[in-house]
């Protein structure tokens, strides 16, 4: 079996994970809300519930939390087993990833959505940062030899973010486009380009990386720089 058809085997395996969680959840949410509500009805069999607030009302605050306790201890467990599984499977895939090329071809792909909403603190420029995340990722998609195109999605006739869209040869190529390493001092100059700031995007960035890094303030490689010059 070869490494792309590993690959493609985890991911469907990943994502029908991800969909029996859901339901697993569902069905426990529903479990507790069928208890809460016949036990409210024991108390008001001729009063209309409309959902689970209704029954919370009318069992009062400590009933209801003494008959919601048990189904939390059991979602707890699950979203830390979950998370634990989670985990493991991204590892595995990464690892699967390690080597592999996006491959081009003529499926049009979403890879990647950057919303106004993760930038919602800068106000006005919400847009301007969502706008070029997605230039940047479409540029590093370009590097790769892959076609792009950026398109806006709107809510309530606002622009609300940028998809970036890839032509691909299956879905497989996308999840390796998402998982590929990049290259922080090419990202740093990219950000610089076009005159965003690095620590909109990722706020843990030490200050003073580009200046270890070799980058000045119009993105320039600086002459001493050397690969050894930043270690960390």
């Amino acid at each position: 079996m070869n490494k792309r058809h590993q690959l493609r085997l985890a991911l469907t395996r990943f994502k029908a994970f991800q969909d029996s969680e859901q339901r697993s959840d569902e069905i426990l949410n529903q479990e507790f809300i069928d208890i809460a509500m016949a036990e409210a009805r024991k108390k008001k069999s001729r009063q209309k519930l409309k959902d689970i607030s209704d029954a919370a009302k009318i069992l009062g605050k400590g009933p209801f939390e003494a008959l919601r306790a048990p189904y939390a201890a059991r979602a707890k467990e699950k979203v830390d087993e979950y998370i634990r599984e989670r985990k493991a499977r991204r590892e595995a895939i990464l690892k699967l990833c390690d080597g592999l090329l996006p491959q081009s071809g003529d499926k049009k792909i979403k890879v990647e959505t950057r919303t106004t909403y993760e930038f919602s603190t800068q106000g006005g420029a919400a847009v301007f940062y969502a706008r070029n995340a997605a230039n940047i990722l479409a540029e590093r998609i370009r590097g790769l030899g892959i076609e792009v195109s950026i398109e806006e999605t709107f809510y309530k006739d606002r622009v609300s973010g940028f998809a970036v869209f890839a032509f691909l040869r299956e879905e497989l190529d996308a999840e390796l486009i998402r998982n590929k390493p990049f290259d922080l001092r090419e990202w740093l100059k990219a950000c610089r380009r076009r005159g965003v700031e690095p620590r909109v995007f990722n706020p843990f960035l030490p200050h003073g990386l580009e200046e270890k890094l070799g980058i000045d303030n119009w993105e320039n490689d600086k002459e001493k720089y050397h690969e050894n010059s930043f270690n960390g």
